[in-house]
């Protein structure tokens, strides 16, 4: 589970089977989006 610190600033960006990569000054995890909870995200 992935949760958003901002977000308003990804309202609508998000869609099932997107990909993404997590940094934190490094590469640390890769994972696909299964399932959007808040439908405020969801494109």
């Amino acid at each position: 589970m992935i949760w958003l610190l901002a977000p308003e600033r990804n309202a609508g960006r998000l869609c099932e089977g997107f990909e993404f990569k997590a940094w934190e000054s490094r590469f640390i995890a890769q994972g696909k989006i299964i399932r959007v909870v808040n439908p405020i995200l969801s494109v």
